[in-house]
């Protein structure tokens, strides 16, 4: 998709310009990385041309024919225009004119109030981590019981869980900001037989496709649900 800074078209930069600022250098969405690799491949595979003769309706038109929700379009969307921006910055594209990308008509997605697990629908998932993916269990639990978001699970480390203070600190280099959790008993059970000193809590590389299948194998609606806390 790129040109070299003098116009012309060159194959092999275009190769490395996708692979690199499609699939590792614009995403930053720990739990979308394989699937926006995926598409960064194919809107590669969709546009292998110059990245100044991609075109708005072209690029609107492909993000309409992907089989994805609203949300993922618009993420999708917004990724394309920090590729966009990504190659104006480094003088792929002339620095004082609107990109392409960004005259792309950025999809509303309603928002709506997260629905909650029940207690016997935690239990049913708690059940089926135990039986299919025990390692997975500290991640869950933290999020159950404590509330920590999907993101501030992933990040967290075992140095984080003060034991004898009982608490959890979250939001080191985080957006949402330091803040102190308080571990309940039932929390301070589930983890004990999982306590470490250092390392992450959670070792999964890709936790969100493990709980839609452990959800799956619970008979909940992956995806639908947040932690119940």
């Amino acid at each position: 998709l790129a040109a070299q800074r003098t116009g012309q078209p060159h194959a092999d930069r275009t190769q490395q310009f996708v692979a690199g600022a499609v699939a590792e250098r614009v995403v930053d969405a720990l739990e979308v990385v394989e699937v926006d690799y995926e598409q960064g491949e194919a809107f590669a595979a969709r546009f292998p041309a110059p990245l100044n003769t991609v075109r708005v309706a072209d690029m609107e038109e492909w993000l309409r024919a992907l089989p994805v929700g609203l949300r993922r379009r618009r993420n999708l969307r917004d990724k394309l225009v920090a590729l966009f921006n990504f190659a104006r910055v480094h003088e792929y594209l002339p620095a004082t004119q609107l990109t392409e990308a960004e005259k792309i008509k950025r999809p509303k997605v309603e928002r709506k109030a997260p629905s909650i697990f029940t207690p016997a629908e935690l239990s049913r998932l708690i059940a089926a981590t135990q039986d299919h993916r025990p390692d997975f269990l500290p991640y869950l639990v933290i999020g159950a019981f404590a509330g920590l978001r999907s993101s501030e699970a992933r990040a967290l480390q075992w140095r984080h869980v003060h034991w004898s203070d009982r608490v959890i600190e979250v939001g080191e280099e985080h957006k949402t900001g330091f803040r102190l959790v308080t571990m309940r008993d039932n929390l301070l059970a589930w983890l004990a037989p999982w306590r470490e000193s250092s390392g992450p809590v959670c070792t999964a590389t890709k936790p969100d496709r493990i709980m839609r299948a452990l959800c799956e194998r619970a008979d909940l609606a992956a995806g639908s649900r947040q932690y119940a806390n």
